[in-house]
């Protein structure tokens, strides 16, 4: 029997837009977006603090930035032409989110207190400060104390984003500044809750999952809740796609509109099966879900238990193991949904047209996502992209997307990127 230790924290997550301490947005009349947020960070041994965050934009559909620059010709030019701070946004300017970390300003000092305000659009965010202690030859991240992720106090893998968001004024903002389908669902008895599970991983050591389960669930129903198993990118956790991703959010207010049935999300961490050559080592992660994660969600949770009920979803990194998932066991999975990158470099390709046409496969990437198009990668089998993995779905004859058009979002290879892309696919695809 599968040993493992389950539940050692569940969170509920609820949206306070002016409660935090070291960040607060209130509305201003005299804001071009109708509200104006301050930091506060309070170090008396700081000598320099910066604000780092999600807070630029480009210029929706700008060639200049499509696959995060794969077509930009010229030596003298740069995609640093083409990003802007908060203050280039306008109503009636078609301005996106770019760049998870793509702003960083230094902050006012008063005393011990330093400051720093700024207008920003609808959406949510995230940020941390940048200190330096010796007038700025080191600095160091720091997560805001007065803001931190609930959950680094019960996950073994911290965040070091705090999270804040800002309303959507009809009035001065476009409609396309509205991310309140990504904010927490307002009637808390329609939100679902995350639990934290332990479990012992096919290496022996302990691997944690994060287990979103939607509001109402019931361990006794007699139809099976299926289960989507979605993975963070290079260098993340199971945790992002909750925090930084709002995924649970996503799925509580389309649940709640009926335009997708309640069902379970396990965020999966994948960090540590990762070959020699720092690539992931998708048959270890293969094994470890088929054998280890799933026995332990599945005699935990009032899930499906075979490939019927469950989905595979990764960005990035968690991409191309959902790819490679994809060319190799469709016996585990019937739906797919590979987001910004591909794996069709990572094997030979010996796999019957006709067996991937029988699962459900959806790919999707940002406009400015460098993962859509590599720059310089146009031969099928060295391309990692989306726009590769495409390529070879359409050499093998395999549909995607219901149509073979990949769905492009505005956003670079980021968080704002990647809910955009699950809230299509939730809506429109997954255990349709």
């Amino acid at each position: 029997m599968l040993r493992k230790t389950v539940v050692t924290a569940i969170l509920i997550v609820s949206v306070l837009f002016t409660s935090y301490a070291g960040v607060e947005t209130v509305p201003d009349a005299a804001s071009p977006t109708g509200f104006t947020t301050t930091f506060t960070y309070e170090d008396a041994e700081a000598t320099n603090v910066r604000l780092v965050g999600s807070f630029t934009f480009y210029e929706n559909n700008n060639p200049a930035l499509f696959g995060k620059g794969a077509t930009i010709s010229s030596v003298n030019d740069s995609l640093d032409n083409y990003i802007y701070g908060p203050e280039s946004w306008a109503k009636g300017k078609d301005m996106r989110h770019i760049n998870d970390e793509g702003f960083s300003d230094a902050m006012a000092k008063e005393g011990n207190t330093w400051t720093y305000e700024m207008q920003l659009p609808c959406a949510s965010y995230m940020y941390f400060f940048s200190v330096s202690y010796d007038g700025g030859n080191t600095w160091q991240t720091v997560t805001d104390p007065e803001n931190a992720p609930e959950q680094n106090s019960w996950s073994m893998n911290a965040q070091y984003r705090s999270k804040f968001y800002v309303p959507f004024d009809a009035e001065k903002q476009n409609p396309w500044d509205d991310w309140t389908w990504s904010f927490p669902i307002e009637d808390k008895s329609k939100a679902g809750t995350i639990e934290y599970v332990e479990y012992t991983r096919a290496d022996g050591s302990t691997g944690p999952a994060q287990v979103y389960l939607p509001a109402g669930y019931d361990a006794e129903r007699p139809e099976p809740y299926k289960t989507l198993y979605i993975s963070h990118g290079g260098g993340g956790f199971e945790g992002d796609w909750f925090h930084q991703g709002n995924a649970n959010n996503i799925a509580d207010r389309l649940i709640a509109a009926g335009k997708v049935e309640p069902f379970i999300i396990v965020a999966v961490e994948n960090a540590t099966f990762v070959q020699s050559n720092g690539t992931a080592d998708f048959k270890a992660i293969a094994d470890d879900m088929e054998n280890h994660l799933f026995p332990c969600i599945e005699e935990k949770y009032n899930v499906v238990a075979d490939a019927s009920g469950r989905a595979m979803c990764g960005l990035s990194r968690g991409s191309q193991v959902t790819s490679s998932l994809f060319l190799r066991h469709t016996d585990l999975f019937s739906y797919f949904a590979p987001l910004s990158g591909g794996s069709c470099n990572q094997y030979a390709i010996d796999v019957d047209p006709a067996v991937l046409q029988s699962v459900d496969l959806y790919l999707g990437a940002g406009f400015a996502d460098q993962a859509l198009l590599r720059a310089g990668e146009f031969d099928i089998m060295s391309q990692s992209s989306t726009i590769g993995f495409s390529w070879l779905m359409d050499d093998l004859g395999v549909n995607y997307n219901g149509n073979g058009s990949i769905k492009i979002v505005p956003g670079a290879h980021d968080w704002f990127v990647w809910p955009q892309l699950i809230n299509d696919y939730f809506a429109n695809y997954l255990w349709k």
